[in-house]
């Protein structure tokens, strides 16, 4: 009869079984470190009348740029968003603002 080693054994499957976890607990960790996706019309504001709290909810704004954009507003009438070219991250929140005419 063989000398089998229970206790030896049963760490193997252990950590057998902890190698086969490893990839599902990664998996859940980088689900939630996911960033949320938005689409183009989730969120469209007038960019002339639009409130500083309204352009602080949009994506990709930050307090500089609703500043820049507020003091924009100010001196001229935004008739067209490209006129925004120029505020850092345009091109990323340009899609959620609008102009109404």
């Amino acid at each position: 009869m063989s000398n089998i080693n229970w206790e030896l054994l049963q760490k193997q499957k252990i950590f057998i079984l902890a190698l086969l976890c490893i990839p599902l607990f990664f998996t859940e960790i980088y689900k939630n470190l996911k960033k949320p996706v938005f689409k183009k019309t989730d969120l469209q504001i007038d960019i002339n009348s639009a409130t500083k709290d309204e352009l602080l909810s949009v994506p990709y704004i930050g307090e500089k740029n609703v500043q820049a954009i507020i003091s924009y507003r100010k001196n001229h009438h935004i008739n067209d968003i490209s006129q925004l070219k120029e505020i850092r991250f345009f091109e990323k929140f340009k899609y959620f603002l609008k102009v109404e005419k």
